[in-house]
């Protein structure tokens, strides 16, 4: 059973595994822009999470990296593992009347309203989710660029 929730701004997912309650965070940090994070991930015996989309693994008690783009060379080398920040694992503890989360050591970014994967380097200077500017032939780029939503005249 896995649920996704929303506590103080951070996508958190909780699950049962192995008999134990977890709480990571919700998107992996090896995705890019517009994904779906963790909600259909797979686990392995090894108490690891594969990111969907990139195949990477990540530890489920620590966060650590423990398979980095293991199909992808070309991305392996573009992204080197140890500029990536480990995957956020939030401790939980369980009540008669609550499940608890703590979210207050995190360092995550601010509150994200998309799913992308830009803020997830250490250095915080990815780009996944930034729109390039369009020219078309002709136009000059210190005045106007195109946009993809603007309405042309007939």
């Amino acid at each position: 059973v896995r649920k996704e929730v929303e506590i103080d701004g951070k996508s958190v997912l909780l699950f049962w595994y192995r008999n134990q309650i977890y709480a990571i965070q919700g998107r992996s940090p090896a995705e890019g822009a517009y994904t779906e994070g963790f909600i259909k991930a797979k686990f392995t015996q090894d108490y690891c999470i594969e990111c969907p989309s990139t195949g990477s693994l990540f530890s489920i008690t620590d966060g650590s990296i423990k398979s980095w783009y293991p199909n992808n060379a070309v991305l392996r080398m573009l992204t080197p593992q140890d500029t990536i920040k480990p995957m956020e694992v939030y401790p939980v503890k369980l009540t008669q009347e609550a499940l608890m989360v703590d979210v207050s050591q995190s360092s995550l970014s601010a509150p994200r309203t998309d799913r992308g994967g830009a803020g997830t380097s250490l250095e915080n200077n990815n780009v996944f989710t930034v729109q390039p500017n369009v020219y078309f032939e002709g136009m000059d780029p210190s005045k106007e660029q195109a946009s993809m939503y603007q309405d042309w005249p007939a």
